[in-house]
């Protein structure tokens, strides 16, 4: 174990001594010890093993007596602390690995998400928040962190190790706020195929960690660590997903309609038409696509509220937990029920499934590992025909030059946008999900005057009197749209 520099024995137990981190030598590409110390306590009881390190929080400075002063008033702080948990009986808390609290930590996590599920299932609502959240844990969120702890933070080569490294004794409370900065430019240099939005999920992971850390008092203070820069508004507009036009949206439903049109296996037939469905669902209420199949982002019947609820009566698609954050009411478009009413038929009619509860995008029949009921949890495949065949993306490009199905949720933003320059940008946020701040970024169409009605002005207008046409129960779209940019009509 290193020790510490300019040690000074206070008492039997006690002393406090100078610690000098490693810094990156741009220059050199070599750690190296920083010229900056900092005084840190050393904390050894009688029939304790490991040595107990804590940082003074008081910034070295060689020959100045009222800094040793500081520094011994803080050490003595902390030695009442540990000498009371001795004399208890107590583990330090601090005696620990990185490593070794991170596994403690998912242990407690598998608990607490176990207790979240089961009151999940008897409809009650959970009781485990994530520290320094706004949710509550559950299934999704546990699997997503332990895919970040298992790539960047646990292992050999991997980021705890390298903090540990750093810094005398390895323990967790050896780590000085300072240290945890280093984790966006270790991710930079070790994970170089990470954008910033991901190194910004691993730094987001980390400070759950170390906000139960500080729930357990295993360390005091919930370091702030350093993000990575989004780049403002030119970073998020390089990032965002090629957006979609009109026309292209127009030529995907023509796609996708003679897709299903054109095939013979009834099965195929029906999962085409499903496909072709889902894409006009996504691109006229602007709710995020259902990732993953996690449950949930899952689209359910009893969400789908066509004819308004108590507070209006304009159609709308509530999402009570699509991202773990505030629930919300999407819009649905006016000349897009006729939609939903196709897929109401689809399962209603002509499979004979109910519409008021369960998932709007359904398996009709057994297939496979798929019983009747089960959710089709996404259309990847068909997707990825279709950018192929159309050409709007290929293996490898960006996303910002990739057509994804969040490129339907930015045709809906951008054509509310688009339509009147005068509408409701804090209500296009509600009802979207997001925040203003991402919609002025990525979109840049910003005024604060009219109302919901505006969130749905000049969308494409059918000719009055115009009626839905369906050949042998699929719903095939109306004859004619108008296009108000245009002034003239264009097939759906």
């Amino acid at each position: 174990m290193p020790k510490l520099q300019n040690q000074i024995k206070l008492s039997t137990n006690l002393s406090i001594g100078v610690q000098y981190a490693k810094v990156l030598n741009t220059k050199t590409k070599k750690y190296e010890a920083s010229k900056q110390g900092q005084w840190y306590a050393r904390v050894k009881f009688p029939g304790i093993k490991n040595v107990a390190m804590r940082s003074c929080s008081v910034p070295y400075e060689e020959g100045s007596k009222t800094n040793q002063t500081q520094a011994e008033e803080r050490a003595w702080s902390h030695f009442k602390i540990l000498a009371d948990k001795h004399t208890r009986g107590e583990r330090l808390a601090g005696n620990i690995l990185v490593t070794d609290a991170y596994r403690q930590y998912e242990k407690a996590l598998e608990e607490m998400v176990a207790v979240n599920e089961a009151k999940k299932c008897l409809g009650l609502s959970p009781i485990y928040e994530i520290e320094g959240g706004r949710s509550y844990w559950s299934r999704d969120k546990q699997h997503a962190d332990a895919i970040i702890a298992k790539n960047h933070l646990l292992g050999k080569r991997r980021y705890f190790n390298y903090l540990m490294g750093q810094y005398p004794n390895h323990h967790i409370r050896s780590i000085p706020a300072r240290g945890w900065d280093t984790l966006d430019e270790w991710l930079r240099r070790n994970s170089q195929t990470l954008n910033v939005e991901s190194r910004l999920h691993v730094v987001t992971c980390v400070r759950r960690f170390l906000n139960w850390c500080y729930k357990e008092e295993i360390i005091d203070v919930v370091p702030n660590i350093k993000r990575g820069n989004r780049g403002g508004v030119k970073g998020a507009r390089e990032r965002m997903r090629r957006e979609i036009d009109v026309e292209t949206y127009l030529e995907i439903v023509k796609y996708t309609r003679e897709k299903f049109k054109s095939e013979y296996h009834p099965y195929r037939k029906d999962m085409k038409y499903l496909f072709h469905l889902w894409i006009m669902v996504l691109a006229n209420c602007g709710i995020r696509p259902p990732t993953s199949g996690r449950e949930n982002t899952i689209i359910r019947w009893e969400h789908v509220k066509l004819k308004g609820t108590k507070q209006h009566n304009n159609p709308v698609l509530l999402r009570p937990d699509e991202k773990g954050h505030e629930p919300y009411e999407a819009i649905i478009l006016p000349n897009s029920v006729p939609y939903w009413e196709a897929l109401k038929n689809f399962y209603a009619k002509k499979h004979g499934m109910p519409t008021k509860s369960g998932y709007v995008f359904a398996h009709w029949t057994r297939w496979g590992a798929h019983k009747k009921g089960d959710p089709i949890r996404n259309f990847k495949r068909q997707w990825h025909d279709m950018v192929k065949d159309l050409d709007l993306g290929r293996k490898g490009d960006p996303q910002s030059k990739r057509v994804s199905p969040s490129s339907l949720r930015a045709f809906f933003i951008t054509q509310r946008l688009y339509a009147d320059k005068q509408v409701n940008l804090g209500m296009l946020a509600r009802s979207t999900g997001t925040s203003i701040g991402q919609i002025e970024a990525r979109y840049m169409r910003v005024d604060w005057k009219k109302q919901y009605e505006m969130l749905a002005v000049n969308s494409f207008k059918r000719d009055e009197g115009q009626e839905p046409h369906y050949e042998d129960g699929y719903y095939i779209g109306h004859t004619r749209l108008y296009d108000p940019e245009k002034d003239g009509y264009l097939e759906e």
